[in-house]
């Protein structure tokens, strides 16, 4: 640490004495052609080595400054974030039935009413003929085609509500309007200057639990989604699952953002399970065949990729297809999940080193709950109940992330919260699977979310 001026100038001075004692150095030539000069000189050195000692220690976002921070960014191939474009859906329409397969082409443009927001269609996809009554919306009274679309510029300008995409630019001559029926969201801004500094700051330095930037790098993605990020590696092996052939790395995030798809099919006959693809899957909202909703069931299998990007959920059909079915399936998925695993998939990223990256859901840990109370008899029994079940709930949230979960916690709570409450047992606080004791403290990994799997209260007065 820079020692203070009168530091070092007690230093010079006390140096210049042992050569010897009679030399006057408060004033006088000495002091003024040696001891300040020096003493000035000899502080802004030690500053300096401060600084980079700090660089080099977990003090570098105090030491280092701006200039040095976007000189540092450039030589460590640190860029500046990007700003996204908005995203959301909608349909093109037409009101004549068509004749022929109709084409929504990659590109076709679309704008606003007042032409100051554009947009693109981003998929190629048809209308087909063939199944063309499957594409009839009945209120609308028109052929619908559903397709996803981005805006062309990028900042929070461009995200807008239902209904205001509503006029083909070019592209799309034979279609006779577009409608975005849902909102337009997921913009944000290049990073600035000052947001680029910061990054470089965090990278350098072990301000977080995990001494990594690179749980930095990925809440920075989505940071109004992604409350937590907990990485686990191959080595890892009281809580790395998975088998993998080189080295590896799970991301387990907390937080999570859904996003619709339609996915659609002609049948070869005899299909029944169906794999979805973009995962993983929140709900299937429903299903149709030949335009008629059908049954169904989506079988999530409890193995090394469940709740991750490579889930081998499926949707089960109760029948088998027949060829030439055509299928219509509407599903909600992670959309925080699926576009990390792209963004770290990209070839062209090469920040992991070829490390078998994976995203996946925190682990969700059920706990049963019973309660049983004994009440006042002039309180009303429905209002106790409604009452503690609320509080219970709100513990649970609270205590989702918590190392340790305690019954005698929850009983605290309840008993000093809620009027009435004479007394109070928890014969139940368990773990849904994997528990010793009817009730008992609740330990979760660092991967692991609680969540309220079963409650019952019982009540009785004197």
């Amino acid at each position: 640490m820079a020692r203070s001026l009168i530091d070092i100038q007690n230093s010079i001075v006390a140096t210049i004495k042992n050569q010897n004692v009679a030399y006057d150095v408060s004033k006088g030539p000495i002091y003024d052609t040696i001891v300040a000069p020096l003493r000035e000189e000899i502080y802004e050195e030690e500053l300096s080595i401060d600084d980079i000692r700090k660089l080099l220690t977990y003090r570098f976002s105090d030491a280092v400054t701006d200039e040095e921070a976007l000189s540092f960014a450039a030589s460590f191939g640190i860029s500046r974030p990007q700003g996204h474009t908005s995203k959301g859906k909608g349909v093109l329409y037409t009101y004549v039935k068509p004749t022929q397969d109709l084409l929504a082409e990659k590109g076709m443009g679309l704008t606003t009413t007042n032409n100051l927001y554009n947009f693109i269609v981003t998929q190629e996809k048809y209308m087909l003929l063939e199944n063309i009554n499957a594409y009839y919306n009945a209120t609308n009274g028109r052929y619908e085609l559903q397709v996803e679309i981005e805006s062309v510029g990028k900042g929070y300008a461009s995200e807008l509500p239902i209904g205001t995409v509503n006029t083909i630019n070019y592209g799309g001559e034979a279609w006779e309007g577009f409608i975005n029926t849902t909102e337009i969201t997921g913009s944000t801004e290049d990073a600035t200057n000052t947001q680029l500094i910061n990054i470089v700051k965090d990278k350098f330095s072990a301000h977080n639990d995990s001494g990594s930037w690179l749980e930095y790098d990925i809440i920075s993605q989505f940071p109004t989604v992604i409350a937590d990020v907990q990485r686990v590696s191959s080595k890892d092996r009281d809580l790395f699952t998975r088998f993998t052939n080189r080295p590896a790395l799970d991301f387990y995030i907390y937080g999570a953002q859904y996003d619709s798809e339609e996915y659609s099919f002609t049948a070869q006959g005899g299909e029944q399970n169906i794999y979805l693809s973009k995962l993983p899957v929140y709900s299937v909202t429903d299903v149709f065949v030949n335009n008629y909703k059908v049954t169904y069931s989506y079988v999530e299998p409890n193995d090394q990729y469940k709740g991750s990007t490579r889930s081998s959920g499926y949707l089960k059909l109760d029948y088998p297809l027949t060829a030439g079915d055509f299928v219509r399936i509407n599903y909600t998925y992670n959309t925080v999940l699926y576009s990390l695993q792209k963004i770290y998939d990209d070839p062209d990223q090469e920040l992991l080193f070829d490390t078998d990256v994976l995203f996946r859901e925190f682990n969700t840990v059920g706990i049963d709950i019973v309660l049983s109370l004994k009440i006042a008899k002039n309180y009303n029994d429905m209002y106790i109940k409604q009452e503690a079940a609320s509080y219970v709930n709100d513990f649970i949230d609270d205590s989702a992330r918590s190392e340790f979960i305690l019954p005698t916690t929850l009983k605290d709570l309840i008993r000093e919260s809620i009027p009435g409450i004479l007394g109070i047992n928890v014969p139940v606080f368990r773990k849904e699977i994997n528990y010793m004791l009817n009730s008992e403290p609740i330990e979760l990994t660092r991967i692991e979310v609680a969540i309220l799997n079963t409650l019952n209260i019982n009540t009785y007065t004197n």
